[in-house]
Order: C-alpha cells, then structure tokens, then sequence
C-alpha cells in the first residue's frame, strides 16, 4: 500500500469523486500530522517526564494520539463514516488545543492552534461545520478565559477572537465561491446532459429514418444484383429458343435424317435450357441467404466453379469468338460457396466479353489458371482485350462504378464479387493490367483445403 492510497483511507474514488478524494485526504493528512507532533513531544521528553511543565500533558497526548489512530481505523471501515470520524477528530483536537492552554499558562502561542484548527474546518464539512468549529474555539477559549485562572489579559483574548473570525471570513468567503462555481458548473453539466439526450433523441431518429431508407435502398440494390445475374441465364435461353425455332423452321418432314438431326439438335439445347433454369434457381437461392451467417460451405475444387461457369457462357462465348483456355493444375479442395463463386468467374469473364465486344478486338482469348500457392488456392483469369485504364483501376470494385452505357452495366457485377470473395471466403479479388490486357486474380485460404 502506497502513501496515496494510505492518505485515501484505501478507497478508490472515480473521476467525477475528485471532491471527496481530497477531504479523505485532508483529513488523514491533519490526523498523521497532529499524531506525528504528538509522537515527537513524547519522544524528547520520554526520558524525564518532569522536562514537561506539566506531567498531564504526556498524558493527554498519548490519549489523543490513540484515539486519533483508532480514529483513522474507524474511516478505513467505509466510507460512511467519514462524518463521524471528522466530528471525532475535531473533538478531540479541540480538546486537546484546551487542555493546553490550561496547562501552558501564559504561552499566548497555544490560542493559535485553534486558528490552524478551524481554517480545514471549512474544507472538510463547508461553511456550516466551519462555523460551528469557529463557535466551539471561541466557545472553549472565553470559557477557558472567565473559569480557569490564566494570566491572558481581555486584550490577548479579544485579539484571539479578532483573529478566529478574520481567519474564518476569509477562508468562509474562498470556500463559498468554490461552492458556487462547483454548482454552476453541475448547472452546466446538467444542461449539458440536458442537450446531449436531446441530440441523442434527434440521432436516434435520424438513424431510424436511415435505416429505413438504407434496408429501400438495399431491397433495390438486391432486386438490381438479381437482375444483372439473372441476364446471361435469361439471355442463354432466348438463344437457345430461337435457334430451336430456327432449326425447326429448316427441318424437312419428309426426310428422316433431317428429323433424326433436328430431335438430336432440340434435345441438347432442352437440355442447355433446363440447365439455364436450374442456374436461376441457384442464382436466386443464393441471394435469399446471401447475409445469412447459418450458410454451410461446400468441399470443392476451385476448378468446379470454374467449370460451371464457362458452361453457362459457353454459347454466349462462342458466338462472340472469344477462345477460353482452361489450366486447371490442382485437385485440392477447399470450403466453398460453390455457386457464389460460379457467380464470380461468370461476373469476370462476361466483363471480358463485353469489353471484346465494345473495342471489336481480335484474336480474343480468356486463360484461366487454377493453381496452389503457400497458402492459398489462386484462379486467375487473363484477357487480350486490351487492359483497364489506369484512372479506373482503384475504382472498378466500388458498387455501382461502371464504364459501359446505362443499359449495359449496373456496376454492381465485382462489387458483389468482391464481397462474395472477400466477406464470405475470407479471400482477396484483385486485378493488374499485363502487356495485352487485364488479369484478375482470386486468393482463397487453403487453411482448411483437403
């Protein structure tokens, strides 16, 4: 236990108990200094107790500084005792200043302890326990002056008077100010408070009224992420309903090989819209539960996801001429979100053929490349079509940033990508422009690869 925590009684004050910290340690503070005098006296004289004008006055100070002591144990107890603790101190303490002046006869420098005795008075109980500290001093001291007989002549005691209350005028004056700052400053603080639960209120309904208009501006944003998704589906199966209508209207009836090419040609694309179909359904379960946290991961390749997605634009690739190499050179398999992810490659590559498509390039291919690094499963996927301009490539990845016309892009295709990847796998989507075009490349954690 340090000093300061000696001087505190062992208690611990918060920040707004400043006030009463410093009356504890007042308190205690007068207490050791009162015992330490006491303490000191006993000392030099123990050795002859007649050295004392007086052979009481050892008494009287052992008693005084036992009961102090006993005192400052009591304050240790709890806080609640502070007041009875102080009343004890100054009863004593008067007590003791009384006893030697009736003691000490004649040496007028006694009457001067009442003085240092009721200046603290006003600082540890305010101006009403100050005063009645001042009234007990001059109470002691008249009475000790008109009962005993001393030899402090009328003027001597008059001017101890004189001297209490010129003390205690000034000492009372500081002290009220103090108080009357201190309440102006609680008035403050409470206005204060006042305004900030009148601010918090406002907040409150600002926030009620942005969260509002945050989960309309979400459903349109869903209800927009739905639609660019459900476009390449949608626009696969316009293709392949008008080619079968195109193949019909060219199949001769009467000739059975025509017939037998026709089924065959129908069947595969039947088959390509049912898979189509099947792809919406997964598109629209997967946002049902985009922002749910009870989704459970798949155990896949990343080459799986790869896969499916350059079957759903596979037609659409082709009838641009757009020639796609696939590198898969790992089988290792990681936790997915395997139609999540499908989403991704197809957000990355239909913006490679849209950009094919708008510079009317030539020679156009997509690589892509699945691979292990140290610690994670990396898809990159790498286009001719000519690079990202500079000024976009820090922006490209913000929600609804996007270089096409307002009818071809929404700018929400790799932002969503990036949250898939980034939220939801714990992963990195990045992009750098090569020699010949852009690169985007997709981190996943191998941590739990098998």
């Amino acid at each position: 236990m340090d000093f300061q925590d000696f001087l505190q009684s062992g208690f611990s004050f918060k920040n707004n108990e400043k006030e009463i910290k410093a009356k504890y340690i007042l308190l205690n503070s007068i207490m050791v200094i009162g015992m330490s005098l006491g303490v000191a006296m006993i000392i030099v004289h123990a050795w002859n107790l007649l050295s004392f004008s007086h052979p009481q006055q050892a008494l009287h100070l052992a008693i005084y500084n036992a009961l102090s002591f006993l005192t400052m144990l009591y304050l240790r107890r709890s806080r609640k005792n502070f007041v009875v603790a102080r009343n004890v101190f100054y009863g004593l303490s008067l007590a003791i200043i009384s006893s030697d002046v009736i003691l000490l006869d004649g040496e007028q420098a006694r009457l001067a302890w009442y003085t240092v005795i009721i200046i603290p008075a006003f600082f540890l109980g305010g101006q009403r326990f100050g005063l009645i500290v001042l009234g007990w001093s001059i109470a002691l001291m008249l009475s000790i002056y008109f009962i005993f007989e001393i030899s402090y002549d009328g003027g001597e005691v008059m001017y101890g008077v004189f001297l209490y209350v010129t003390v205690a005028i000034l000492t009372s004056f500081y002290e009220k100010n103090r108080e009357d700052v201190y309440k102006e400053l609680v008035e403050l603080n409470a206005n204060l408070e006042g305004r900030v639960d009148l601010l918090m209120e406002e907040e409150k309904a600002k926030n009620a009224l942005l969260l509002k208009q945050s989960r309309q501006a979400q459903m349109g944003e869903m209800i927009g992420v739905i639609a660019h998704q459900w476009k390449q589906p949608l626009g696969a199966i316009a293709a392949a309903s008008s080619s079968v209508s195109v193949q019909l209207s060219f199949m001769d009836e009467e000739d059975g090989a025509s017939i037998t090419e026709s089924e065959a040609f129908i069947s595969e694309r039947m088959d390509a819209i049912m898979t189509y179909v099947h792809n919406l359904t997964d598109t629209m379960d997967d946002f049902r539960t985009f922002f749910s946290p009870n989704k459970v991961k798949d155990k896949a390749c990343s080459c799986v996801a790869v896969e499916k997605a350059l079957g759903i634009l596979n037609n659409t690739l082709q009838k641009a001429h757009i020639e796609v190499t696939l590198h898969c050179n790992t089988q290792t398999q990681i936790d997915l979100f395997l139609n999540e992810m499908c989403q991704v490659i197809i957000n990355i590559v239909k913006n490679a053929h849209d950009n094919f498509v708008e510079k009317e390039c030539d020679n156009r291919t997509i690589t892509i490349q699945v691979y292990d690094g140290p610690k994670h499963q990396k898809i990159t996927i790498e286009d001719n079509g000519g690079g990202i301009p500079e000024e976009h490539l820090g922006s490209i990845f913000n929600s609804y940033f996007t270089t096409k016309s307002e009818d071809d892009g929404t700018g929400i295709g790799l932002y969503m990508s990036t949250m898939i990847v980034q939220d939801h796998h714990h992963g990195e989507l990045s992009v750098y422009n090569t020699g010949e075009g852009a690169c985007f490349v997709i981190e996943l954690p191998l941590s739990s690869a098998t």
